[in-house]
């Protein structure tokens, strides 16, 4: 399942409930919100972390070749 959320759904606690459900989230996020940047694929994106844990085996929407930018965001 993926959620997908505009920039009021950003909550840390609320990201973590959405983790917890096995689902995951493509939020956009506020402007006060200062991520820090792990990489920067060809595709435009830049994977961020958050201070929401995953577990171990939890799928990922980080492979850029397998789920480019641009398509996550035409969802």
């Amino acid at each position: 399942m993926l959620l997908l959320g505009d920039a009021a759904f950003d909550a840390v606690e609320f990201l973590r409930e959405v983790t917890a459900t096995g689902a995951q989230f493509l939020a956009r996020s506020s402007a006060r919100r200062r991520p820090t940047i792990q990489r920067r694929p060809p595709d435009g994106s830049y994977p961020a972390r958050l201070a929401v844990p995953t577990g171990p085996g939890t799928a990922s929407l980080l492979d850029h070749k397998r789920h480019p930018a641009g398509e996550l965001v035409e969802l």
